[in-house]
């Protein structure tokens, strides 16, 4: 918005005019001389009837660009709303999150216990697996008489044992917390509880199948971990 100030021919004298008129920004000189007209504001402002046609041409021209500028404003928003994706229930599924069991202080803490010593535990190779290529990366009990690994010398690979293993309590969970039940068909969800234990569909059940479990198995709010 122009200021008076900025008006052509307005020093502080004719200022001071004005601000006794009332008049105080563009708009209220704006509306001051939609109602005495250009000749009437001059001689009451004690100035030249053109300086006054020029602030009515200053303020049309402003008027104008105003206009224009929010009718651009206006085409950015609509641009913007176009590229916004579809809200949730317009065509996209809703994430649904998945179920979480029931579990208590205890075994919360056994399970980040367990968690703790998954993160620390060595890579458990067999003796001497680097001799042959076909021995591979894998696990297998030592059984030498005199094997170094079987007798837990300090400088031969670590050897699993007890010392290694996870809390009783929490063994065999799913890291989810949940105890696992392997299902084959929907009559295999009978007798599950959703808060405690979630099912595995076996590989060998086909997908017809897998469907029907899935859907029974969303009636029933039970989690399948491989769904």
């Amino acid at each position: 918005m122009t200021e008076l100030k900025e008006l052509s021919g307005v020093d502080d004298a004719v200022l001071s005019r004005m601000k006794g008129m009332g008049i105080e920004d563009a708009a209220s000189l704006k509306k001051v001389l939609e109602e005495n007209g250009p000749a009437s504001l001059a001689e009451q402002l004690e100035v030249d009837e053109a300086t006054v046609q020029s602030w009515v041409q200053d303020l049309s021209e402003e008027e104008k660009q105003e206009g224009k500028e929010e009718a651009e404003a206006e085409e950015k928003k609509e641009e913007v709303s176009e590229e916004k994706p579809a809200a949730a229930g317009e065509g996209d599924e809703v994430h649904k999150a998945k179920r979480k069991p029931v579990l208590t202080a205890e075994v919360l803490a056994a399970l980040e216990l367990r968690r703790e010593i998954a993160e620390r535990r060595p890579k458990f190779l067999r003796a001497e697996y680097f001799k042959a290529q076909r021995l591979g990366m894998k696990w297998r009990k030592p059984r030498g008489k005199q094997g170094k690994m079987r007798l837990f010398v300090y400088y031969r690979p670590k050897s699993v044992s007890v010392g290694y293993g996870s809390p009783s309590s929490v063994r065999g969970l799913h890291p989810s917390g949940f105890s696992e039940k392997l299902i084959f068909n929907v009559k295999g969800l009978e007798g599950v509880d959703p808060k405690t234990t979630a099912v595995r569909i076996g590989h060998s059940v086909g997908s017809r199948k897998r469907q029907d479990i899935v859907a029974e198995a969303e009636k029933l709010e039970i989690r399948v971990l491989n769904g």
